[in-house]
């Protein structure tokens, strides 16, 4: 599949934006405003795996002082059990910005260097 065909959704704390509505500004406003305490999460799903990844997701963390996490996932097509699952705290909205908009704009994963495989977790 051509990466030109991919739809995209977001839904952000139960609000649906189907792939007409979103634009640069709807990911920004959503991660701006995301509030320490406060559980605000933006979950960005590509109609079709990028590189085995079937979403990203982002939140703000519910302790003052945690900042906010930025999540991947990964599904392998051959065993669709075996995913792996990554994640990287930040407290830099304009990090976890850049991070969706080159997965929604490019196709882009992010380097997975500084992340954590949190697998086990699931």
């Amino acid at each position: 599949m051509s990466y030109q065909q991919l739809t995209y959704t977001i839904d952000s704390n139960g609000t649906i934006y189907d792939n007409d509505s979103i634009e640069a500004s709807v990911i920004s406003d959503i991660v701006l405003d995301f509030q320490t305490g406060i559980y605000d999460y933006l979950i960005l799903t590509p109609s079709q795996p990028i590189e085995h990844s079937i979403y990203i997701q982002a939140a703000s963390e519910q302790h003052e002082g945690e900042g906010m996490v930025i999540e991947i996932r990964f599904v392998p097509e051959e065993d669709p059990s075996a995913f792996q699952h990554y994640a990287y705290h930040t407290s830099n909205h304009q990090e976890i910005i850049q991070i969706l908009l080159d997965y929604w704009t490019q196709q882009k994963l992010p380097d997975l260097t500084n992340w954590h495989n949190i697998t086990n977790e699931f």
